[in-house]
């Protein structure tokens, strides 16, 4: 074991005691004085009087004797329109036909010395029931804000894991992009990225939150609107790319979304409807998509045990549930936040296509690698590791790259060897032969076993130069092995260079083959000589 590793442990031991000696004397700090709010927000639904007049509703309500000047009002009013007086004197009005801003929060100003007067609301809602859903609250700016702020916090909070989510999922999706990696698996993750992304963007900007950072609420209302209706359509993608076979009903579902977006769009452009009077069309739309997406979710499952396809459908049911509590809470109660129901189910859904498409992408990944070690298995030889003549001949039609080398090499007497000391001693000069022959070229060529003794060495920007001192380092390689053989190994060479680059690999494997030959028969002929 080396000493990096026996040291791990005790310095990993002794950093946490020292991390949690630090922790311990922290709390034997004297403490600073608290940061308190001592702002607090009047809700003055539970101190006014309501009052119906005709088609005019009237809340009134006696402003506190405590309130100081620079008071102001955060007046819900869900898009209905009103106007504010104080003790008679109209000071406020506001009216939105068209619903452009949205179900935005109203900042209003008291004038000076508000203290003790008589405050009415008067409205004009659609319906005198409509009226219920108008809320107001009291308090100075910092009170007022803390109460956005911490009202909004879980779609705020929301919005941001949402976010961070997406971006993740679409950063994966272009590491692996990048790696050359392919499949339908991999394709699944843009349009899951997109989804989350419009989860987060329509949690957030449909909240109050947006008034926090700024008072055009117009953009921020319309960003809501189409980022709600493009939702369905990046998870339809989605899931479509998920199932087995894709189903036309789900096709033509997503163009439904896309069409009714850009249609939407246009008649707000032109004021022909307030946005809002499409919603619960829309509404109805995602309980269809919900419902069609089980349906052909369980069939899948059923049908090729896609348990992929199921813990989609688990996340699915969650969905269900928390948008049929949403669309409770929106019908019922335009001020509750809805939206944080839509939320959670959101959330929880997410991390289940999530680790659907993890799982999804793993094994696809797992079979690209299986797949890849049955072709290298499919092209190896099994006895000298290196490419064998399947391989070869896959490449031997190929142009051979510009000046790129061929070198044919041959073992000299391995048909003696065998008759003489057998198949076995045969095969271990075949594999010396290959040792030799990879340690040379290896890192700078592919090396292929074509037959029983015969060998191909393509090299890619070759030079006579470097050829030669190919050859002379595979000599040396082969003397070194001989120094431990009862039979000495022998090889023939013969390489061709393709400067003109005009030859294919196939050529110059000719000509090498030749070349080789000449060399092998000079080689014999010297021997003869010699005995």
């Amino acid at each position: 074991m080396s000493i990096s590793k026996k040291l791990r442990k005790p310095l990993l031991f002794l950093l946490l005691a020292v991390l949690t000696a630090a922790l311990i004397k922290s709390f034997f700090i004297p403490a600073s004085t608290a940061v308190k709010s001592s702002d607090t927000v009047l809700e003055l639904d539970t101190i006014w009087d309501r009052a119906v007049q005709g088609s005019a509703v009237t809340f009134t309500c006696t402003i506190p004797e405590d309130a100081r000047a620079g008071s102001v009002l955060l007046v819900n009013n869900n898009s209905i329109p009103f106007r504010l007086l104080l003790d008679g004197t109209e000071f406020y009005s506001y009216e939105d036909p068209c619903g452009e801003r949205g179900m935005a929060l109203q900042k209003i100003e008291l004038p000076e010395n508000p203290a003790g007067k008589a405050l009415v609301f008067e409205t004009k809602p659609l319906s005198v029931s409509s009226a219920s859903l108008f809320h107001a609250f009291l308090g100075n700016e910092n009170g007022i804000f803390l109460h956005v702020l911490f009202q909004n916090l879980p779609s705020i909070i929301f919005s941001a894991i949402s976010a961070v989510l997406g971006a993740a999922v679409f950063l994966v999706y272009l590491v692996f992009s990048g790696k050359q990696v392919h499949g339908s698996e991999l394709q699944t993750l843009p349009p899951l990225g997109a989804f989350l992304l419009m989860a987060g963007i329509w949690v957030f900007t449909d909240s109050g939150a947006v008034q926090l950072f700024t008072g055009k609420t117009g953009p921020f209302v319309l960003l809501s609107f189409f980022s709600f209706m493009l939702m369905p359509y990046f998870l339809l993608a989605f899931i479509r790319k998920m199932l087995s076979e894709d189903r036309r009903v789900l096709q033509i579902l997503s163009w439904l979304y896309l069409a009714s977006a850009g249609i939407s769009g246009l008649l707000y452009i032109f004021r022909i409807f307030r946005l809002s009077s499409i919603v619960p069309v829309f509404h109805l739309l995602i309980l269809i998509n919900i419902i069609l997406i089980l349906r052909f979710g369980i069939q899948e499952i059923r049908m090729f045990g896609n348990t992929v396809m199921k813990r989609i459908i688990q996340g699915l049911v969650f969905l269900f549930l928390f948008s049929v509590a949403a669309l409770v809470i929106f019908y019922a109660n335009f001020s509750a936040p809805y939206s944080l129901f839509y939320g959670i189910g959101l959330l929880i859904f997410g991390i289940h296509l999530i680790v659907s498409a993890a799982d999804s992408f793993y094994e696809h990944m797992l079979k690209s690698a299986e797949g890849k070690i049955y072709q290298r298995l499919a092209y190896t030889d099994v006895m000298t590791r290196m490419w064998n003549r399947a391989a070869f001949l896959k490449r031997q039609d190929a142009p051979a790259s510009y000046r790129s080398a061929c070198i044919m090499i041959d073992i000299n007497d391995l048909k003696t060897v065998n008759d003489t000391c057998g198949h076995q001693e045969g095969d271990r000069l075949i594999c010396d032969a290959a040792d030799c022959i990879l340690k040379t070229y290896d890192r700078i060529g592919n090396c292929y076993r074509i037959g029983g003794d015969e060998f191909v060495v393509l090299l890619d920007n070759a030079s006579e130069d470097i050829v030669a001192e190919s050859l002379r380092r595979l000599e040396q390689h082969i003397l070194a092995k001989n120094a431990d053989r009862s039979w000495p190994l022998e090889i023939a060479c013969g390489y061709i260079l393709n400067e003109n680059g005009s030859q294919s690999v196939k050529e110059l494997f000719n000509e090498a083959d030749k070349l080789m030959y000449v060399k092998k028969q000079d080689m014999k002929a010297k021997k003869r000589r010699e005995q």
